[in-house]
């Protein structure tokens, strides 16, 4: 039995002429217009239609993030004593931003700065000392349990060792280590105003605890100082017992949470002695046996 093929090949021939253009080329059919060779292309172009609404989605939800933070710190814009930006998640770009509108406000506009509790790191806190400097009025900065680390102390001690009025400053919980509180300690050296510096939980040591005792021996204007959590042992506190016994300023010493065991605390007592201005010590949490507070 033989088959007639015209019909075929008449519809062949329309679909040709339908491919064509008007002068006879073969038309380019576009890649949406026709359907996939075969499941692994049709997965891939639906992957990429995916990949583009991603990309567009987290493109609109970056937009409305940046614009919701410009909306957040438009307010700060008009220039406030007090800024509290407590637990505000300001990550390193918020803070130069900030640093960048506090520049804007007149020297005796800011009196206290909060920004306890968020992700400032060394660009932003190194921005934000140098403005703080101009602030002639600021008397307290609490920036603690941010990621400062040891690098933006530098500008830090900077405004320290000009005649700023600051006079209390918490910079506990930002790993500044050693290297850090050495440089606050050469502030300190020549401060005239600071009363309150919290330190604590920045892993100091021994070494460090020696540089801030340096300090002490020659200045009189700190009245408390906290050193918990620091890894200080006996040698550490060796430095800091000579310091006491001659330090005519400091009325409250913190040093909890530290390891002052093995006859640290004995030479503590014998500076203490020496001492008739110290009125509140904390020892808490560093095995202090029955022989320990004897001593005391």
């Amino acid at each position: 039995m033989v088959h007639d093929n015209t019909d075929i090949d008449d519809q062949k021939k329309e679909v040709e002429t339908h491919e064509k253009h008007a002068d006879g080329l073969p038309k380019k059919v576009k890649l949406g217009d026709r359907r996939p060779e075969s499941i692994t292309e049709a997965l891939a172009t639906r992957d990429m239609a995916s990949d583009s609404t991603l990309k567009e989605e987290l493109k609109q939800c970056e937009e409305n993030r940046r614009q919701k933070r410009e909306d957040f710190f438009q307010v700060f814009k008009q220039g406030r004593a007090h800024l509290e930006l407590a637990w505000s998640n300001i990550s390193d770009e918020d803070a130069v931003h900030l640093s960048t509108i506090i520049s804007a406000y007149t020297p005796d506009t800011l009196t206290v700065l909060d920004l306890t509790g968020n992700s400032i790191d060394l660009e932003g806190g190194n921005q934000l000392f140098k403005v703080l400097q101009k602030q002639t009025s600021l008397k307290t900065i609490k920036i603690s349990w941010n990621r400062l680390q040891f690098m933006s102390t530098e500008s830090l001690s900077d405004l320290l060792k000009s005649d700023h009025p600051l006079s209390h400053l918490s910079i506990n919980g930002n790993n500044i280590s050693n290297r850090g509180v050495s440089l606050l300690a050469g502030a300190l050296r020549v401060n005239k105003n600071l009363t309150y510096l919290d330190v604590s939980n920045n892993w100091v040591g021994n070494s460090g605890v020696k540089e801030l005792a340096s300090s002490l021996e020659v200045n009189s204007t700190l009245r408390s100082l906290n050193l918990s959590h620091n890894k200080i042992a006996v040698k550490g506190l060796e430095s800091l017992d000579e310091a006491m016994a001659v330090n005519k300023g400091l009325t409250h010493l913190d040093l909890s949470h530290n390891n002052l065991v093995n006859g640290g605390v004995k030479k503590l007592a014998d500076a203490l002695v020496m001492n008739d201005t110290l009125t509140s010590l904390s020892l808490a949490n560093n095995w202090i046996g029955d022989a320990e507070v004897i001593f005391l």
